[in-house]
C-alpha cells in the first residue's frame, strides 16, 4: 500500500504506510501552517500557534476529508502502531510550553476503529463504534524555522485512517454491514450533532 498523506490547505500531514504492528518505520512531520509572525504564547499561557497547528491536522484527518497523495520521504523514526480511528470531530482543550516542546491536547471523537486482525496475518479489521478520547500532541520548532511541526504520532500511540487506506486491504468489516460509505454516513451524522 502506498503512503498518505492528509492535505489541509498547504499543511501535509504524512503518515507511513500500514505495516506489521511494532515494526519500526519512518514518516515525515506535520509543518505547522501558522500564519506569518504568529508567536506562541509565554510558557505560562497556551500557545496558540501551535494549537493551529493541531486543528489544521485534525481537521484533514477527519475521516471524509482525507486524501492520498505523494510526499517527500521525512526524517521522524517512529514506529507503526495500532488502533487508527476513523476520526469525525475534534476540540483543541488547551496547550502549554515545556522547554522549547509545546504540548496540545485534543479530545476527539471517531466512528471507527481499525486493527489488525487478531489470527489473520496482512488482514485487518474495522469496527464501527463512536469513541471519544484525549490525545496529546508534542511539537517542535526546528532550527530557526517559526513553523512548529509534529512529529510521529499523539503520544497515546493512535493514528487516524481515511477511505483510501482501505482500498488495498483485506478488511473484516464489524458488525455485518459496515462499510466504507456507512463510516461516512456516522461521520456526517456526528458532526451535524455536534452543531445542534
Amino acid at each position: 500500500m502506498g503512503e498518505r498523506i492528509f492535505s489541509a490547505r498547504s499543511c501535509t500531514r504524512r503518515r507511513s504506510s500500514l505495516r506489521a504492528f511494532g515494526m519500526a518505520v519512518s514518516c515525515a512531520v506535520l509543518t505547522a501552517c501558522a500564519e506569518p509572525g504568529a508567536e506562541g504564547a509565554p510558557a505560562q499561557g497556551r500557545v496558540t500557534a501551535a494549537e493551529e497547528s493541531v486543528r489544521r491536522y485534525l481537521n484533514g484527518a477527519v475521516y471524509t476529508r482525507a486524501e492520498a497523495d505523494a510526499a517527500e520521504e521525512g526524517g521522524c523514526e517512529t514506529a507503526a502502531t495500532y488502533p487508527l480511528l476513523a476520526l469525525a470531530r475534534y476540540r483543541i482543550l488547551g496547550s502549554e510550553m515545556r522547554g522549547d516542546t509545546a504540548l496540545v491536547e485534543a479530545e476527539v471523537s471517531s466512528v471507527a476503529t481499525l486493527t489488525q486482525h487478531p489470527q489473520v496475518a496482512d488482514r485487518y479489521v474495522v469496527t464501527r463504534g463512536v469513541r471519544s478520547d484525549t490525545l496529546h500532541f508534542a511539537l517542535l520548532r526546528p532550527g530557526s524555522t517559526p513553523e512548529w511541526q509534529i512529529c510521529g504520532y499523539a503520544r497515546e500511540f493512535i493514528d487516524f485512517f481515511g477511505p483510501n487506506d482501505l482500498e488495498e486491504l483485506a478488511v473484516e468489516w464489524r458488525p455485518a454491514g459496515t462499510s466504507r460509505q456507512t463510516l461516512k454516513t456516522a461521520v456526517d451524522s456526528l458532526r451535524g450533532a455536534s452543531k445542534r
